[in-house]
């Protein structure tokens, strides 16, 4: 019952946390978020060997803002937060506003408590939260909730409410997406989405959101992930694009902290049937330095879908490296 509720209860979220200038950027951006869905929980299943930590969000808490404008930095998740410890403290170089880690445990959406979060009517399955935040002393409870992030970021007296719908078979698409996945991967999307869109979307003020999708270790360093679904860009030397806004602020953040962020593809034959290929990667060092005087392209549709195109820089595919899963 609760791997068909779930993505019941996504679809709530995030039809009424969408922005798009009509109904086909509109429909674009939901489906643009299942695929961001896809992506990362398949890379988590295909190479479960590794050591991966839960990404987190970056959000000014300034309304329209840049990115890196004095960001809040959060990651929820089931993990201990303790485990998160010295990864925060690589973090906290860059000097976040505040750094939460928000916890939730009973991973049961049939046994949590619901409320009608977005006012529209419909309830949402909440569970109960316990937020840390980080300090020189290490991650320490706040004992006060989710409110300990949510206050932090000021209420919009009239929130902004789409006029558009989502087409029964972009829904249905988006839900045959997940459908392979184990209900504990369900659980996590929908709780981080139940806080940056339920609680966080366009009921309050905010800057410009960003965030890291996965970290691993490996030989006792962290590595940030960015990864992406993508078919091959067309031309003469096809490769895989990058948004050139979100480059810039990744690259802010490699700088600051000292960590290193990789670029992961999930490559699909088309953008139709996206059957996978295989797996690429690149360090983002890499990428930039390959992309160096290169012509910016409209990369179409964003994840924010606020317009139809996007300036983004193409690497070429031979400067990528495949990756295969160890059982493949």
């Amino acid at each position: 019952m609760q791997k068909t509720q779930l993505p019941e209860y996504l679809h709530t979220l995030l039809k009424h946390n969408l922005y798009g200038n009509n109904e086909d950027l509109f429909n674009k951006a939901y489906r643009n978020r299942f695929i961001g869905f896809r992506s990362e929980a398949e890379f988590k299943k295909d190479f479960k060997g590794e050591i991966f930590y839960d990404g987190g969000f970056i959000l000014p808490a300034q309304d329209s803002k840049a990115t890196l404008h004095a960001p809040v930095y959060f990651t929820v998740s089931d993990d201990d937060p303790r485990n998160y410890n010295s990864l925060y403290k690589e973090l906290s170089k860059f000097r976040f506003a505040k750094m939460l880690f928000v916890k939730y445990g009973n991973k049961d959406i049939r046994t949590w408590k619901t409320q009608d979060l977005l006012n529209i009517g419909n309830p949402l399955p909440i569970p109960e939260f316990e937020v840390f935040e980080y300090t020189n002393k290490g991650m320490v409870s706040t004992r006060s909730g989710i409110s300990c992030l949510t206050g932090l970021f000021a209420d919009k007296a009239n929130p902004y409410k789409s006029p558009f719908d989502i087409e029964d078979r972009i829904k249905k698409e988006c839900f045959d997406m997940l459908s392979t996945y184990h209900t504990k991967e369900l659980v996590k999307i929908y709780t981080e989405r139940l806080v940056f869109d339920g609680y966080l979307g366009y009921s309050k003020y905010r800057g410009i959101p960003s965030d890291i999708d996965l970290i691993t270790l490996k030989n006792e360093k962290y590595y940030l992930l960015e990864v992406k679904e993508k078919d091959l860009s067309k031309g003469r030397n096809p490769g895989f694009g990058m948004d050139v806004r979100r480059m810039n602020d990744l690259e802010t953040l490699q700088i600051s902290t000292g960590l290193r962020f990789v670029y992961i593809v999930k490559h699909v034959n088309n953008q139709t049937e996206r059957k996978k290929v295989g797996w690429y990667q690149i360090s983002l060092a890499s990428f930039i330095k390959h992309t160096v005087g290169n012509k910016h392209i409209n990369g179409g549709a964003g994840m924010a879908s606020v317009s139809d195109q996007h300036s983004t820089l193409v690497c070429k595919l031979h400067h990528f490296k495949t990756i295969k899963p160890p059982d493949s």
